[in-house]
């Protein structure tokens, strides 16, 4: 195998998978699919069948098939914390891309609440992972211009191939020349919720009417 191994953790199908699979210098040897909901993400199943890569619901069922312990974990969209013992298990880190330039919007929802609050610079974070939630040491950001013209869908996935995937890889392939950031100060900052009810959330029913027009562009289907 060429260069650091990894494992793949992920709630669905991403652009950022895509990406990071094809990256000559790490070598791919699981995913580990975690859905939200019942049910199986197709474009996911789909993509891990097309390449062959084996494909486990958890961390502790990788572990029992006794399959190579990797460098690393990889983890993008994931709306559960990893335990302890699963961020031990890799030989050298957990390592999160996360859509904000933390400290500002940890959470499980940032890229909604950017939008929600008018931000115009936002970008990715990846950090070493810790029990508590994006909380961990920087490794690496970079920044991106949020485009209000553009569904949220469409651009975050655009984003996630051309930058987020791309700091990702980088982030692994060049783990031992990084010199990790302490976050630290988080007060002041916005914790990115997450919300199951758009129409009856009592922060979004005092929406300004910019606000509303914003989000009924970005987020279609919620508004």
């Amino acid at each position: 195998m060429i260069g650091s191994t990894f494992i793949f953790i992920t709630n669905r199908f991403s652009s950022a998978l895509d990406t990071i699979c094809s990256c000559p210098q790490l070598s791919l040897l699981a995913v580990v699919y975690i859905p939200m909901t019942n049910g199986d993400d197709k474009r996911l199943t789909e993509f891990v069948s097309r390449k062959g890569i084996p494909s486990f619901n958890s961390i502790r069922d990788y572990i029992a098939s006794r399959l190579e312990r990797p460098d690393f974990l990889a983890v993008y969209s994931l709306h559960k914390k990893l335990s302890s013992d699963e961020l031990s298990f890799p030989k050298k880190a957990a390592v999160n891309l996360h859509p904000s330039l933390l400290p500002a919007y940890r959470g499980p929802n940032p890229w909604f609440w950017q939008y929600y609050d008018g931000v115009k610079t936002s970008g990715f974070t990846t950090y070493k992972m810790t029990e508590k939630m994006d909380s961990g040491d920087i490794l690496c950001q970079e920044k991106f211009v949020l485009n209000y013209k553009m569904s949220q869908r469409v651009f975050s996935e655009k984003m996630i191939a051309e930058i987020g995937a791309p700091l990702l890889c980088s982030s692994i392939i060049n783990y031992e020349l990084i010199t990790p950031i302490q976050q630290k100060n988080f007060r002041g900052y916005r914790w990115a919720r997450n919300i199951t009810d758009y129409h009856n959330d009592v922060e979004l029913t005092k929406m300004t009417l910019a606000q509303k027009k914003i989000l009924k562009t970005v987020y279609p289907d919620c508004f």
